[in-house]
């Protein structure tokens, strides 16, 4: 892959702080699958509810090795001083925070009692 600029300092420490952002999230909802499944096999749960839970702390797994590897890969193309970069993380999350989706969860939660509505009647 070819850029349409060289790296700059400013352009990978952006990146640095990015990918660090990431890794934090990633790493709670890590922890908050890990601590579900934990509840469901200490319960009687659904057995489809459980694979989905699985699925989803392997899918967290994998996302958090990728983000360490790209944290390491973003650490080795900074020249700067690294506690430059913990200082203006702070900073930099607070200016450009990550953005985020949630429209597609919050939509199909205004959507079920419609679908519920419609079943229901028919």
């Amino acid at each position: 892959m070819i850029a349409d600029a060289p790296l700059s300092t400013e352009k990978v420490k952006f990146k640095l702080n990015e990918v660090k952002s990431k890794l934090e999230i990633e790493q709670k909802v890590k922890a908050g699958t890990e601590k579900l499944s934990q509840v469901m096999n200490n319960q009687d749960v659904d057995k489809k509810r459980q694979i989905e839970v699985n699925e989803k702390l392997a899918e967290s797994n994998a996302k958090v090795a990728l983000l360490n590897k790209a944290l390491q890969r973003y650490q080795g193309l900074y020249v700067g001083d690294p506690d430059e970069i913990e200082s203006s993380s702070n900073n930099t999350f607070k200016k450009n925070p990550v953005p985020f989706s949630f429209s597609l969860d919050f939509n199909l939660l205004l959507a079920l009692p419609i679908l519920l509505f419609y079943i229901l009647i028919l």
